[in-house]
């Protein structure tokens, strides 16, 4: 199971922490590979919060080189959706 530790302050949630072996899962890449990225710069995120339907959710984004991984959570911290997106491969089919 992913814990996910929400922390509210002024209405919305101020931080999210979760394990960096999740996001590494989510990515597709080893916890160590995940972490070196991580103190390099390499490996970024974006906090994003629901409106209207999505109204309590919340999206976490992870960036690291062509791919883009997304953890959906409630707004109780429980894992929704998990997903990822390599556009380098995308990228690479559309050109054939």
């Amino acid at each position: 199971m992913t814990e996910v530790k929400l922390e509210a302050a002024g209405g919305g949630p101020e931080a999210v922490e979760i394990s960096l072996g999740e996001v590494a899962r989510t990515l597709g890449i080893s916890p160590d590979l995940a972490w070196a990225e991580l103190k390099a710069g390499r490996l970024t995120s974006v906090l994003e919060q629901g409106a209207g339907q999505d109204e309590g959710r919340l999206r976490l984004n992870f960036f690291y080189g062509c791919k883009r991984g997304r953890i959906v959570l409630s707004g109780g911290g429980e894992v929704l959706q998990r997903s990822c997106v390599d556009f380098g491969e995308l990228r690479r089919a559309s050109r054939k």
